[in-house]
């Protein structure tokens, strides 16, 4: 599915980069120009070597700055501190400086920034490509910011749920075990399943299964933190990474979700039917220093386990 995603993000950026490349050939024809830049539906920019904006498309003054291009015109990302921080601005000159020195390439990365018409943080693929003067000299460089937001959020969520996928969630714990073991901060990690799922399946059908594996995703939405990671991560599996947690707090949280799946699940019904109220077995670990993920890992699973072996419907710690 990445690398399905990836290819066609690639292949947009490149025809897009060529569009943007052809359309700075144009910029005598200054009508012509300004009117097919405000036609494509991305936001679109250009550059002289000095890193100064000579232009771009209403799509890019109005969704990045939040501002008339006139206001743009002459300036530098460095010009805009209440818009683009130093340290993004230093990202971009980088990459400037990237074609400058070699301007026979058709640059691509990945970077975030804020809409400014939604106030959302969207990702980009930003695609840019050095533009050259009748002595065949570099003149500036084009840019067309490529709105890639769903397109990532697919390769990292589960289809089902609407949850975090397992992939995310392993790479996500790596990275916060790296950070809880710079900042000694406490972080948890809640692994659930859902008690008796086949019987479930083999009652009621797959279809109910997966209403019934939609529903848990959405239970589990509702009551984690936002700075909270919530991810199915296989079959009936579910794990949580929460943040600055220790022990006693995840594992009262890992109960507030037993108690909850248990008392919501009492509605679902199929065929019109009420099901009997489903129940889930919980296993909660807190990470100590110097333990790897799989090491991490694992320890809540058996905490999971635990909670199989005590007869199901309960949390372990």
């Amino acid at each position: 599915m990445k690398e399905k995603c990836n290819n066609s993000i690639e292949n947009s950026s490149n025809e897009i980069s060529h569009l943007c490349t052809s359309l700075a050939g144009m910029s005598k024809k200054a009508k012509l120009f300004h009117t097919l830049l405000d036609t494509i539906p991305s936001p679109i920019f250009y550059k002289d070597v000095d890193g100064k904006y000579l232009g771009g498309n209403n799509c890019f003054a109005e969704r990045i700055f939040g501002l008339p291009i006139e206001d743009i015109i002459g300036k530098t990302v460095f010009d805009f501190p209440g818009i683009i921080t130093f340290e993004q601005a230093e990202v971009y000159r980088a990459a400037d400086n990237e074609i400058f020195e070699n301007p026979h390439i058709v640059q691509h990365y990945d970077y975030e920034a804020h809409n400014k018409t939604d106030g959302n943080v969207r990702q980009y693929r930003f695609c840019k490509a050095a533009y050259f003067n009748e002595n065949h000299e570099v003149s500036g460089l084009v840019g067309v910011m490529l709105d890639i937001t769903e397109l990532k959020q697919s390769v990292i969520t589960d289809g089902l749920t609407n949850l975090y996928n397992q992939k995310f969630f392993l790479e996500q714990l790596d990275r916060e075990i790296r950070g809880a073991n710079r900042d000694k901060h406490p972080l948890s990690v809640i692994v659930f399943d859902i008690d008796n799922f086949k019987r479930y399946n083999d009652t009621y059908d797959h279809v109910a299964g997966d209403k019934l594996l939609e529903s848990i995703g959405s239970i589990v939405k509702n009551n984690v933190r936002n700075t909270d990671y919530a991810c199915r991560s296989g079959g009936e599996e579910f794990s949580l990474i929460l943040l600055y947690t220790k022990l006693e707090d995840a594992a009262r949280k890992g109960e507030e979700l037993r108690r909850v799946v248990k008392s919501e699940t009492t509605r679902l019904s199929v065929q019109n039917i009420l099901v009997a109220p489903v129940t889930i077995s919980v296993g909660v670990s807190q990470y100590k220093v110097g333990q790897n993920l799989q090491l991490f890992r694992k320890s809540a699973e058996k905490k999971l386990y635990e909670a199989k072996n005590a007869g199901k419907d309960c949390v372990r710690f």
